[in-house]
């Protein structure tokens, strides 16, 4: 067997046995959904009408934040789907909102979901950001109170 994982590649001997298993490993991550879309599609098939709503609604309210507070938040899957180590499952209980940044800086890797307190806590914190940068560049943005609390009411409903 040669390792390609390696430069220069280093050639190892394995006995039946491990082959097997590695050759059944390779099978198995081969025949396991590719892409994003294929696992959310994969796991849309198999969720209950009421998860299928909880994830429209944290989609919902990310859109609701984009338009209120023009906040580039995203529904991230706080364990990865495309993790090498554990893949994450595309449900309710493993989405969070994420400011765009930070979602791409976290990439395939995965973190530990916020609790509901420390995901309010974190959304407070962006939109007090927000508010800076908008006060010191005279961008025109209102937070209405009203409608953040309406937002993070509904998230706490489906989180």
């Amino acid at each position: 067997m040669v390792d390609v994982s390696k430069s220069p590649r280093e050639v190892k001997y394995i006995n039946k046995e491990d082959l097997e298993v590695m050759t059944n490993q390779e099978v198995a991550s081969d025949m396991d959904p590719i892409t994003r879309k294929e696992i959310i599609y994969e796991a849309k098939s198999e969720l209950e009408l009421y998860e299928l709503f909880r994830i429209d609604e944290f989609y919902d309210i990310q859109k609701s934040f984009k338009k209120w507070f023009d906040l580039d938040l995203e529904v991230d899957h706080s364990i990865a789907l495309l993790n090498a180590n554990k893949r994450g499952s595309h449900h309710a209980d493993n989405l969070q909102l994420l400011f765009k940044y930070h979602n791409g800086k976290k990439s395939n890797s995965s973190w530990n979901r916020f609790t509901f307190a420390e995901q309010k806590i974190y959304i407070l914190k962006v939109i007090e950001i927000h508010k800076l940068v908008a006060s010191e560049s005279k961008l025109d943005i209102e937070i209405n109170n009203k409608i953040l609390n309406q937002l993070l009411d509904r998230l706490q409903k489906v989180y």
